[in-house]
């Protein structure tokens, strides 16, 4: 089922949160980079569009698709350099 991205992306940042935390005492994680398949699909609401996405979860999730879309994140604890 598909949900809004921002909600997907809400969602990865708290597991990555979490996971941070459960490491020893004293590790900071400070930069972090996944890059998974998802489905994205743009839907019309309220006037506007809104995408909605999730992360494929299996190879049968994907085996409609001629060739998943992948989301590549990162965060940061400084400032990335933006691209020329």
């Amino acid at each position: 089922m598909l949900r809004d991205l921002a909600d997907v992306l809400l969602d990865l940042h708290e597991g990555m949160t979490a996971a941070s935390q459960r490491w020893h005492t004293g590790v900071r994680l400070v930069d972090a980079q996944m890059a998974l398949p998802m489905e994205v699909r743009a839907v019309f609401r309220d006037g506007g569009v809104v995408l909605q996405a999730d992360v494929l979860r299996n190879l049968a999730d994907a085996g409609w698709l001629a060739q998943p879309s992948r989301l590549t994140l990162t965060w940061s604890e400084t400032p990335v350099e933006t691209l020329p």
